[in-house]
């Protein structure tokens, strides 16, 4: 499903946690949720600057 950049991940709801692996697939979901913040912010700061 499409989500909104703001909607949190959640381990074991939106991303499926692995035993013995958790700390890797937090950290996974925390980078997924870094970068697509961060490429939010970017696209709207260029859409910003591109209009007249």
């Amino acid at each position: 499903p499409n989500r909104r950049y703001r909607e949190r991940l959640r381990v074991g709801d939106d991303v499926d946690g692995i035993s013995g692996a958790t700390i890797t697939v937090s950290a996974a979901t925390s980078a997924i949720r870094r970068s697509t913040r961060r490429m939010f912010r970017e696209f709207v700061k260029e859409q910003i600057e591109a209009q007249p």
